[in-house]
């Protein structure tokens, strides 16, 4: 178990699950994508298969999912990808497609906003140990 397991308060039911490492491969796709587009693509499908995969999982218990919940995996599964760059790929897509977007609406804005809040959070929690994030 990582410090971050405990700390993040992940469920021993729900660690090492084989979905997480289906969104971290999806994540991980977003090295070899070369336009805003199409690295917010992976971004998007990453957030979704934490986001149905969380609802299935929880489901099974009677729990209901929130934001905070979705926010929480999404914290777990970039710290587990231990993905480099992943904060500069974070801001190439801000800089040079999301504020040029005059939509910034619906599941692709969630997702973004989600990546972007998960990336600032581990920045100042758990730096300067997961720096190869940044």
């Amino acid at each position: 178990e990582t410090d971050f397991d405990q700390a993040l308060e992940i469920p021993n039911h729900m660690k090492g699950h084989p979905i997480w490492k289906k969104a971290i491969k999806e994540l991980e796709n977003i090295r070899s994508r070369i336009t805003p587009q199409e690295k917010l693509d992976c971004v998007v499908k990453c957030l979704m298969i934490i986001s149905r995969a969380f609802h299935l999982l929880v489901s099974n218990f009677g729990d209901e999912v929130t934001a905070d919940d979705i926010l929480q995996y999404t914290c777990y599964i970039l710290l587990k990808s231990n993905l480099t760059n992943l904060y500069s790929y974070i801001n190439y897509i801000n800089t040079f497609h999301y504020f040029a977007s005059q939509e910034r609406q619906g599941m692709e804005s969630f997702c973004f906003q989600n990546i972007q809040i998960a990336c600032e959070y581990i920045k100042l929690v758990w730096c300067p140990r997961y720096l190869c994030l940044l």
